[in-house]
């Protein structure tokens, strides 16, 4: 089975370099002295602010979605952000509707990512009170639990995402920072996926036999493109991936050829 996984975070980089006040202690903060020089820089992790996953499985031979979701929202474990990456990240998030997210006297144009007066690191300190975030050592083993349950109906489990370099890259870290190791699957890694795993994108160019399509050029997406709610975004390129994966290759170039653009 494949985990159609989507993930928004704080920045486009696992790790950041940390800024003045930024030094305070964080989950995943790290030290690094470069060769040669006796001062030490500090690193901070980049967060996952929500993840959102569903199955692809291959039923009698025709890929198919399941029905089995997972989406949690993550309290953030550091001040690391960028203020590009936040304004996508917070578009889909539900916690911005929670009763206790905004206390009295805010102006709500600080956490709204469309604002010009939008204040990243404000609204990261909000998803760290709020109750409607998880901390991550919670979160993560119960998508740990989401994938092991799916695995004994659907067989073994591989990540699949679009780019998979860019969520591979942070849920392998969350894994590592908060994975329970109860069901890894390769030694060196609590990953519960292992090492491997397909881009979404990557089948698509091999299938069109084209480098330069674009999974948008299937016309599945809506006019404005993704909501940025990583359960929508995991559902939409699952979505994807059954077209290219089902369809008489002249079905998928003709789909390519009329959404062109």
């Amino acid at each position: 089975m494949l985990v159609s996984l989507d993930l928004e975070v704080t920045g486009e980089q696992v790790m950041m370099r940390a800024r003045g006040a930024q030094h305070a202690a964080g989950t995943g903060n790290m030290t690094y002295r470069p060769f040669g020089n006796e001062k030490e820089v500090m690193y901070l992790p980049n967060s996952i602010v929500s993840a959102g996953a569903c199955i692809i499985a291959n039923i009698n031979g025709t890929w198919e979605v399941i029905p089995r979701m997972f989406y949690r929202e993550l309290k953030p474990i550091s001040s690391a952000c960028t203020i590009e990456a936040m304004r996508i990240a917070c578009l889909g998030l539900e916690c911005r509707l929670a009763e206790d997210f905004l206390a009295p006297g805010d102006n709500p144009a600080t956490f709204d990512p469309h604002s010009p007066h939008f204040h990243p690191e404000l609204f990261l300190e909000r998803m760290r009170t709020t109750s409607s975030t998880l901390a991550p050592e919670i979160a993560i083993p119960e998508f740990e639990d989401y994938i092991e349950n799916a695995s004994v109906d659907y067989g073994l489990p591989v990540l699949a995402a679009s780019p998979i370099v860019f969520d591979g890259k942070f849920m392998d870290l969350y894994f590592a920072l908060f994975g329970t190791d109860r069901y890894h699957r390769h030694p060196l890694s609590k990953s519960p996926l292992g090492y491997g795993g397909i881009d979404i994108g990557s089948v698509l160019r091999g299938k069109a036999n084209d480098m330069n399509v674009h999974l948008s050029w299937l016309g599945l997406r809506a006019k404005d493109g993704l909501t940025h709610n990583s359960l929508e975004d995991a559902i939409q390129q699952a979505e994807e991936f059954v077209v290219i994966a089902n369809p008489d290759p002249r079905t998928l170039n003709s789909m390519l050829r009329s959404n062109t653009y």
